[in-house]
């Protein structure tokens, strides 16, 4: 599939918009409708960190994640709507420390989900974005018509298209987390506006 200018130029002119408003997250539709109708927030993992050869369990980038989600399941709650899951997307090491991270926050907060799951997208080392989202369109979860995904800011543009690729039955709204929970760097930025035309032409987004 041949990636047309036209296309290029709505990839730059999204990141242009994210970059400019610093908070992602600023876009959650609060809507008295639009509220009432999110069944789930969906945690992606981030990209293993190693340090010094070793991967680690836990990174920064999952734990602003997991906590932009859970505020947003609580910002819901607010707004008259306390049914959403909590859905964690990864792979298993992931996905364990995630769900630590998520009962410690909830319990910091005094805020509890009203359910809390676990979404295997694949072996270590095996998962991506797009099999977060084939993971999530074969599992019982797939039935879900309404949810919000969490990922990181620079990344809100690939994660929309891979969901609407793999995940055609379910509406997202893609949200970032703020940048000044973590931050990013131009090499990030660069490195996700070749992703995107790259996986399209390869038919995975």
């Amino acid at each position: 599939m041949i990636f047309s200018i036209e296309q290029m130029h709505q990839v730059l002119h999204e990141f242009h918009l994210i970059l400019a408003e610093q908070d992602p997250s600023q876009n959650l539709d609060l809507r008295p409708e639009a509220a009432s109708k999110c069944q789930a927030v969906m945690v992606l993992s981030s990209p293993y960190v190693f340090e010094k050869g070793v991967r680690r369990e836990e990174t920064p980038e999952d734990r602003a994640r997991v906590r932009q989600a859970i505020l947003i399941l609580k910002t819901l709650a607010a707004y008259g709507n306390p049914r959403p899951m909590l859905i964690l997307n990864g792979e298993p090491l992931q996905l364990h420390a995630m769900k630590k991270f998520a009962l410690e926050l909830c319990k910091s907060i005094g805020f509890t989900p009203a359910k809390m799951v676990e979404l295997n997208c694949g072996d270590t080392g095996q998962g991506n974005t797009m099999t977060q989202f084939q993971a999530f369109s074969q599992s019982p979860y797939g039935a879900i018509k309404n949810a919000i995904v969490i990922t990181s800011g620079w990344q809100v543009p690939r994660v929309r298209r891979t969901a609407k690729k793999w995940s055609p039955g379910t509406v997202f709204q893609t949200l970032g987390v703020p940048f000044r929970s973590f931050g990013y760097d131009y090499w990030r930025i660069i490195e996700e506006i070749t992703k995107i035309p790259t996986y399209s032409q390869q038919d995975n987004l």
